[in-house]
């Protein structure tokens, strides 16, 4: 009976250690994820920053073109 039980902690032990593997490589996973999203945030703030500069350049050069 000991040796039964022995076995089915260690089955469970493995199984464990393989869980603990798997949620390693999903959090690493996710990790890279936000990272990754991070980055394209601030790119996607860079771009909306540009676009306005943009927008009110062409804005006073349209009220140029009208004054003249």
């Amino acid at each position: 009976m000991l040796v039964g039980v022995v076995t089915q902690l260690r089955k469970e032990q493995a199984r464990a250690v393989e869980d603990n593997a798997r949620l390693m490589r999903e959090l690493d996973n996710m990790r890279a994820r936000l990272a990754e999203s991070e980055e394209t945030g601030t790119e996607l703030t860079a771009l909306r920053d540009e676009r306005d500069l943009i927008r009110s350049r062409v804005a006073e050069m349209l009220q140029q073109l009208e004054s003249i």
